[in-house]
Parts: structure tokens; C-alpha cells; sequence
């Protein structure tokens, strides 16, 4: 998620920082402070189904490949960033 905040001053947007991943004196771009909530998805559909040896699945903009997911209900919580596990 990118956020552009006006009219707050440097320290007023450094306390909603977790981590500062740069700072310069023009730029300051920081992890936010968020919670960890752990909810269990359940995927209705995803794609590419198939796909060949050598192939890039999905193939994006930059070059690499993605996977696309949907959900069968909504999250409780929409944080900025997933972390999927598989449980092992």
C-alpha cells in the first residue's frame, strides 16, 4: 500500500513507523506499524491452472510470473501485506 500524506510533518509521520526503509532529506519511506491478525482463508479459485515446464505463469509487466487467488468470503481485516503458509 502506498500513501501520500499531506500537510503532517516528518516526526508526526515517523510515529506511524515500524521500521524507516529510507530517509533522505527529501524522501522518508517506512514500514507501518501494524498487528499481526492471523485469519484463515479459504480460496474459491486461482489461476493459471496449468502451465508448461520453462513457462511463466501469468507473466507481468517486469517479466516475473504471479498467481491470482479469490477468496470464498471476505477478510475480517485487510492488512497491508499477506503472508501465506501452507501449515508445514
Amino acid at each position: 500500500m502506498v500513501e501520500a500524506l499531506e500537510r503532517i510533518s516528518r516526526a508526526a509521520y515517523r510515529t506511524s513507523c515500524a521500521s524507516v526503509i529510507f530517509e533522505n532529506p527529501d524522501v522518508l519511506i517506512c514500514s507501518p506499524k501494524s498487528e499481526v491478525v492471523a485469519q484463515e482463508l479459504s480460496i474459491a479459485q486461482w489461476g493459471p491452472q496449468e502451465t508448461a515446464a520453462g513457462a511463466v505463469p501469468h507473466p507481468q509487466p517486469h517479466g516475473d510470473g504471479a498467481f491470482w487467488f479469490v477468496l470464498q468470503r471476505r477478510l475480517r481485516h485487510k492488512p497491508p501485506l499477506f503472508r501465506l503458509a501452507d501449515g508445514r
